[in-house]
């Protein structure tokens, strides 16, 4: 590598760390008074103001190597993240921030599964206990709207037992979040 190739690719790195800078700071909405105080009162790096911040993010002034650093961890950025062009940076936020969500709805999603799974359970319960109570009372004391409603509930019981949360999660596919008579009780 020339010289010359050096200095250019030095010249880009700084160019995209002070771009990924301002990017980062405007998309936690800090102004740079905020980021110079956060530097400053969080981070230790006395005597730096938004005046540095802001000839900083203009190409007047370099960003030097111990800087660089604090204002990476201050952003809470890598600085090797900081240095990237600044398409390559936001791809590469936007694939983290997908990761983390992904990651977040996975959690949730299990958390359903298994709720989904002991309501099945608790429904299972209920209609043994109902069962118990009721056996053989047609006509012995229960009203019919009564009746008609245990009847009802039922059979919206027998569709929840016998449907899997996999089929629950292909019935959302087909059918979506559209209000269904089916899911009242």
């Amino acid at each position: 590598m020339s010289d010359r190739t050096g200095a250019m690719n030095s010249a880009q790195n700084e160019l995209n760390f002070i771009r990924n800078m301002k990017r980062i700071r405007e998309a936690q909405g800090l102004s740079q008074g905020q980021f110079a105080a956060r530097m400053t009162k969080e981070f230790g790096w006395d005597g730096f103001h938004q005046t540095t911040i802001s000839r900083i993010e203009k190409g007047e002034r370099p960003v030097r190597l111990g800087e660089a650093a604090g204002i990476a961890e201050a952003l809470g950025v890598e600085v090797w993240k900081m240095l990237l062009p600044d398409d390559a940076s936001k791809q590469l936020a936007n694939l983290e921030s997908s990761i983390h969500t992904a990651r977040q709805l996975g959690l949730k999603l299990g958390q359903n599964v298994g709720d989904y799974m002991f309501y099945q359970s608790a429904i299972s319960d209920n209609l043994n206990s109902l069962q118990e109570l009721t056996w053989g009372s047609e006509g012995y004391g229960f009203d019919k709207d009564y009746m008609a409603k245990l009847d009802d509930l039922k059979r919206k019981a027998k569709v929840i037992l016998e449907t899997s949360y996999v089929d629950q999660i292909s019935d959302f596919f087909e059918h979506g979040y559209a209000d269904r008579d089916d899911l009242e009780t």
